[in-house]
């Protein structure tokens, strides 16, 4: 019995279960893009949606939420532009993963 016929069975073994488990895993990595990219759209679509706002009943209460709004606008701003950049960061990140 020569050595190179023992290898050659067993590499031959190896390089189907190889195949195998590459398939399986590579199916793995579709799905995985697929969630990706659909949580990535619903994303986004929570974020850029339009926000309606409820008017209260009582003019006072709107008047002082409104006034409150208008306080608060520059934070509010400045949150929407990290939100804005974080999204664009993830959207990019999400993008190379398909793309690879």
């Amino acid at each position: 019995m020569r050595v190179s016929d023992n290898t050659s069975a067993s590499s031959g073994l190896s390089a189907a279960y190889s195949d195998v488990i590459r398939n399986e895993i590579m199916d793995g990595y579709v799905a995985l893009k697929i969630c990706a990219a659909s949580a990535s759209a619903a994303s986004f679509w929570l974020d850029f949606r339009p926000k309606k706002r409820k008017q209260h009943a009582d003019p006072v209460i709107a008047l002082a939420d409104e006034n409150e709004r208008h306080q608060w606008r520059y934070a509010r701003r400045g949150l929407l532009a990290v939100s804005v950049l974080a999204g664009v960061c993830l959207f990019w990140i999400v993008i190379s993963g398909l793309i690879s």
